[in-house]
């Protein structure tokens, strides 16, 4: 998966706003562990580009508090997903149930968390190969910035 994402800084680290573009790539690999359950291992490689002149001093500090941010918010939400997953496996009404209460959420999206959620415990013909699995999270490798 390739993420192209845009976004603007504004605080105390810089008297300016500043713009950057970046780029995420998310590598994911799938193997069975001896329980013959899928684990899926990511990692999320990032590059920024920060558009402003004279941020050079700013984009070498963003470069470790940005990838520090990320990697957080990466491993937080690969362990919700590995989470969610184990809660499907153990408890397929209880999900469905939650589903059915998510009513701030748009109604095609709501219908097709419980449609996935519950082809995790009864799988469609040919994919059984494919169980619920357990997702883990590897830190950004490879964050740089450039300007």
């Amino acid at each position: 998966h390739i993420l192209y994402v845009e976004g603007q800084y504004r605080g105390p680290l810089y008297p300016r706003t500043i713009t950057a573009n970046g780029l995420m790539v998310l590598h994911s690999r799938y193997a069975h562990d001896a329980n013959g359950r899928t684990v899926i291992t990511n990692q999320l490689d990032t590059f920024i580009e920060v558009q402003n002149v004279g941020a050079d001093l700013v984009a070498k500090t963003f470069q470790n508090v940005f990838g520090h941010t990320t990697d957080h918010n990466f491993t937080e939400t690969a362990g919700f997903v590995s989470k969610l997953s184990k809660a499907v496996e153990d408890n397929p009404q209880g999900i469905q149930r939650m589903a059915a209460k998510l009513t701030m959420l748009d109604p095609q999206a709501r219908a097709r968390f419980a449609q996935v959620a519950a082809q995790v415990t009864h799988p469609a013909p040919g994919e059984d190969d494919q169980p619920a699995g357990t997702t883990t999270a590897t830190p950004t490798r490879g964050t740089s910035m450039r300007r």
